[in-house]
Order: C-alpha cells, then sequence, then structure tokens
C-alpha cells in the first residue's frame, strides 16, 4: 500500500461519525449490560430492576466513551467529568 492509499485511509477513518471505539462504549456495552440486569431481574421475583440497569450501564460506558481506556473520571476535571459521580 502506496503513502497516499494510507493517508487516503486515515482521512476517511478520522471523518467517520461513529468509531467502533463509540459504538462499543455508547450503544453494544451498555445494552448489554443493562440486557443481563433485566434478564436477572426476570428470574428473581424482585421488584423492577430496570432503573438499577440503565444507571450501571450508564456509569460503566461514560468513562469508557470519553476516555481511550476506562478509568474513573478526575473530581477535578471540565463539566463533564462531574456528569459521572452525579449518577452515582
Amino acid at each position: 500500500m502506496s503513502d497516499a492509499d494510507v493517508a487516503a485511509t486515515n482521512l476517511r477513518a478520522s471523518h467517520l461519525v461513529f468509531t467502533p471505539h463509540d459504538i462499543l462504549w455508547s450503544i453494544l456495552l451498555p445494552a448489554i449490560i443493562a440486557l443481563v440486569i433485566l434478564l436477572i431481574s426476570r428470574l428473581r421475583p424482585i421488584a423492577s430492576l430496570a432503573p438499577l440497569a440503565i444507571a450501571l450501564a450508564f456509569l460503566i460506558a461514560f468513562p469508557g466513551l470519553k476516555y481511550p481506556t476506562w478509568q474513573f473520571p478526575p473530581l477535578k476535571g471540565d463539566s463533564t467529568d462531574k456528569i459521572f459521580f452525579i449518577a452515582a
């Protein structure tokens, strides 16, 4: 592959609306987490776990979406980092 082909591929990849990282952390992982929690709630006759499923899906997915690797947001970060702690 020539340098021009690599540059063109990188240019196209940088203009994607959603990267694979975004799709994993913002769609797939929260859906899987919520689905597992909701399936557990169907097996045991306990109160609705839907709010817990949504909250845990958000709390686990948000740092993974915002940062290249999963980490707790810093307390002294920008205002979007505080969303994590408000939700918790």
